[in-house]
């Protein structure tokens, strides 16, 4: 799929770069692989209008200096629950009217991680325990506010200035109920996703 964020000349500013735009892009991956989409081009840089796109994952300020645009960590969270998986596995998921999407994601059709974003303006809660998958932690991906565009954060960390990233916090799920806050999203993985049994 190209030029899949590109709609309205470069992005609506206030939103496309904002953390709403990150759990959009998180989202619309899984989404279009779900419908075995093989690949996605997230368009980022100077645009044909000639300026930086404001759903730009990549920022740059015209003069050489690069940095991560709340978008980036949608792709960084995907790229997260993808670990150790190679499909998507039905879900029976009712979200009950509430804006909340989930996804499965395995190997083999074992499940390796579970993705659920809220884009809602209630906190809800899941339920994994008919998921078949065991020993869970999980990353959370949060900012101060839905308009946000920094400290925008994964597993309780940012991306640095150099570009690495590295999760601060992986947080352990000890019974089948997850919840998840509202404008929000989390990685539910299993332990034993590297290995391809």
């Amino acid at each position: 799929m190209c030029e899949t964020n590109s709609f309205s000349g470069g992005g609506r500013p206030g939103v496309s770069d904002t953390f709403m735009g990150a759990l959009w892009t998180l989202d619309f991956m899984l989404l279009l692989m779900q419908y075995g989409c093989a690949g996605v081009n997230i368009e980022t840089g100077v645009n044909q209008l000639g300026f930086i796109s404001s759903y730009s994952p990549i920022q740059d300020d015209g003069k050489g200096l690069n940095a991560i645009g709340a978008p980036y960590y949608g792709m960084l969270a995907f790229a997260q629950a993808m670990a150790g998986s190679d499909e998507i596995l039905p879900i029976d998921f009712d979200p009950g009217g509430v804006n909340v999407t989930a996804y499965v994601l395995g190997h083999q059709r074992k499940p390796r991680s579970i993705i659920a974003v809220n884009r809602d303006t209630h906190d809800v809660e899941i339920s994994i325990a008919q998921s078949r998958i065991g020993n869970v932690s999980a990353l959370r991906m949060s900012a101060p506010s839905p308009d946000s565009k920094s400290n925008v954060t994964l597993g309780g960390a940012s991306v640095d200035q150099d570009g690495r990233w590295m999760m601060k916090i992986q947080e352990q799920i000890s019974r089948g109920i997850v919840s998840v806050p509202k404008m929000s999203a989390v990685v539910l993985r299993s332990a034993n996703r590297h290995s391809h049994s």
